[in-house]
């Protein structure tokens, strides 16, 4: 049974109308950041000139990265605001995985199943665009919630929950469901920060499965590495890099992807292979990272070798995987958020501090993430002591899956 503010238990049955006794969603009460509609809106959806701000380099370096140590693990770095954006990181998933999420429906209307796997390397292409990197979002405090979704159509909507399950390393659980599309994806994203004099390396941990229908694409490393070069001295550049593989076993089919960077353009190359019929692979891929991407069919792969030169020809020319600057091509979707938030919020935890960045109040700003860390170091200091371990909201560990939600029908348990 809801409360009055839409709230349900995620523990216990999947009975509907049982009472709980969990906690009040609190009604969202800062109007920063809310649309012309009247709408609940991230920042990480929202533009603004904070964006651009430069950093004073002399200032950077003196207050800040002149105290860091080459492989400090800047997860453990409490950063000022100066370096930070006006959202946490679980906006920022939400709104990477959100923008194109909809490529997934047409996998659902296709019986070629190599048009599907291509569907799925197409999503995740989109969510690996260009990143610049002035700035990053809030480290999430432990428990921390973000809870979001996007109505399609009638009957069909799109429902995101993800939660910060641990402080360090940090990692979050991630759960999307459709319903309408029988679609739903699975996982946990951890994160490694590393600071190397002149640059920042971010290493991508965790794993993902998306299951569409009845087949399952499983990701051993849920998404590539981040490196930022130069980041105090000389132009900055910020890359995708590293390898990424989708295997679905209901298929065969699986596929290989790198990003890597030449000529300071962030690009991606892949195959996709089947493991029934060759070692050779049944199509290539290559392109730019979160742009302009191509697929090829490989004419040298057996069901290719009875083909005359002029069909090969046509196979060869390509079809377009990705669009250039795929977000002109096609609106990106995004997320909408319900007014009532639970306290652990996102939008509610970083309320204040986001308010201080817009307004370009860093002192003050600073002060109020001090408060939030503070207690998130008493909360988990609280349980050490009394030799217990913190355990999340909505996941339970998983061997598949790194983390999975603990309730399958968690989106039934609010009202939207």
């Amino acid at each position: 049974m809801s409360n009055e503010e839409g709230f349900h238990s995620p523990t216990g049955s999947d009975n509907e109308e049982e009472e709980t006794n969990a906690p009040p969603a609190k009604a969202y009460e800062y109007s920063g950041n809310l649309n012309s509609a009247g709408e609940v809106q991230s920042y990480a959806d929202i533009r603004g000139e904070w964006e651009l701000r430069k950093i004073s380099l002399f200032g950077a370096v003196r207050s800040f990265i002149g105290q860091l140590k080459v492989g400090q693990d800047m997860t453990r770095v409490s950063l000022p605001c100066v370096f930070l954006r006006p959202y946490s990181l679980l906006e920022e998933v939400a709104s990477r995985n959100f923008s194109h999420f909809p490529i997934l429906f047409e996998a659902t209307k296709t019986t070629d199943p190599l048009a599907r796997i291509l569907l799925v390397i197409r999503w995740l292409i989109t969510t690996a665009k260009q990143e610049h990197y002035n700035h990053k979002p809030f480290n999430p405090v432990a428990g921390e919630v973000n809870r979001c979704y996007f109505t399609h159509a009638k009957d069909d909507t799109t429902f995101f929950l993800v939660e910060q399950v641990k402080h360090h390393p940090p990692t979050c659980g991630i759960r999307i469901d459709n319903p309408a599309h029988k679609i739903a994806v699975q996982g946990n994203y951890t994160f490694q920060v590393q600071f190397n004099k002149n640059s920042v390396s971010i290493a991508n941990n965790g794993k993902v499965n998306i299951q569409i229908g009845d087949e399952n694409y499983y990701m051993a490393k849920a998404m590539p590495d981040i490196n930022v070069k130069n980041v105090i001295l000389g132009s900055k550049l910020v890359a995708w890099e590293g390898k990424l593989s989708l295997d679905c076993k209901e298929t065969g089919y699986y596929a290989e992807c790198e990003l890597y960077v030449k000529d300071r353009t962030n690009l991606v190359k892949g195959k996709i292979l089947h493991k029934a019929t060759s070692e050779e692979p049944v199509a290539l891929i290559e392109g730019k990272c979160g742009g302009l991407t191509h697929w090829y069919h490989n004419t040298k792969h057996p069901s290719n070798k009875d083909k005359s030169k002029e069909e090969k020809k046509l196979l060869e020319k390509g079809t377009i995987l990705v669009e250039d600057k795929p977000e002109e091509k096609e609106k990106p979707i995004i997320p909408k958020y319900p007014k009532s938030q639970e306290p652990n919020s996102s939008i509610n935890t970083w309320s204040k501090v986001a308010k201080c960045i817009i307004e370009n109040d860093m002192d003050k700003g600073d002060a109020e993430k001090v408060v939030i860390e503070e207690k998130q170091r008493g909360t988990l200091n609280g349980l050490k002591d009394k030799g217990e371990e913190f355990i999340p909201v909505w996941f339970e560990p998983d061997e598949t899956t790194g983390w999975r939600i603990k309730d399958q029908k968690w989106y039934k348990r609010f009202d939207y």
